[in-house]
């Protein structure tokens, strides 16, 4: 507990000789300190909440779980429509670039 009131007492006497060089670099030191520490505090806040939110089970708002009421993730007659645009599209592209359309000069 000394070392505590120590500190407090140096403070204490760094804030009444704030306007001399000692006292102000004890209070800058002070500061210094006190921003790396609520730094850390918010950092570590954040990452714990995050991490929370990424764990917890999603639900709806009347408080029921919708983990069991999930659609599939992939609808096979979507992925099929897909598949062949991009099929269409590859097509398109080959026949464009066997034949270029002709533009005409602007100048």
């Amino acid at each position: 507990m000394k070392p505590l009131q120590n500190t407090w007492g140096k403070l204490r006497d760094a804030y009444a000789n704030r306007y001399q060089p000692e006292g102000v670099r004890v209070l800058v030191f002070f500061y210094w300190r006190t921003l790396i520490v609520l730094s850390a505090l918010l950092i570590v806040a954040s990452v714990t909440y995050g991490f929370l939110q990424l764990v917890s089970e999603p639900s709806t708002e009347s408080g029921t779980s919708v983990v069991g009421n999930t659609a599939p993730p992939l609808d096979k007659g979507k992925l099929e429509a897909t598949l062949k645009s991009f099929e269409d599209r590859q097509a398109e592209y080959e026949n464009l670039k066997n034949n270029p359309p002709r533009v005409a000069d602007p100048s």
